[in-house]
């Protein structure tokens, strides 16, 4: 059961196009905001990307799974190298360092946010 308390805003932000500055996202990706509510009125707000295929706006469980999943990947690994090999990175390219760093940010700012709830919340989101 999810904790009580915790509500998401998610708004699309915008299509990108295989054409964008990184050339990374496939024709009809969809950005989405989201901002994250905890019991306390704390906020978190990120961007999350669904694939064309995905025909659905994301929610709840799908936005929180990504975060949980984000910050086991960064502690399960937390130096660059280890990071990179399981992730199939070049820790030598600037944008696996760019990735590294955010998913550490990510991390870093989730469990500041789920406090004592993260635990929990991890499990919820593996049993949806």
């Amino acid at each position: 059961m999810r904790p009580k308390g915790y509500t998401a805003s998610i708004r699309e932000n915008g299509e990108l196009w295989d054409n964008n500055r990184r050339g990374e996202w496939p024709l009809g990706t969809k950005k989405w905001a989201v901002t994250l509510k905890n019991p306390a009125g704390k906020t978190m707000s990120f961007q999350f990307h669904t694939g064309p295929a995905y025909g659905r706006k994301p929610g709840f469980d799908e936005v929180v799974q990504s975060v949980i999943d984000t910050t086991h990947s960064y502690e399960n690994n937390p130096d660059l190298e280890s990071f990179c090999r399981e992730c199939g990175y070049d820790p030598e390219e600037k944008e696996a360092q760019r990735i590294f760093t955010v998913c550490k940010d990510m991390a870093e700012r989730a469990r500041a946010f789920f406090g004592d709830d993260f635990d929990e919340m991890s499990e919820h989101t593996a049993d949806s």
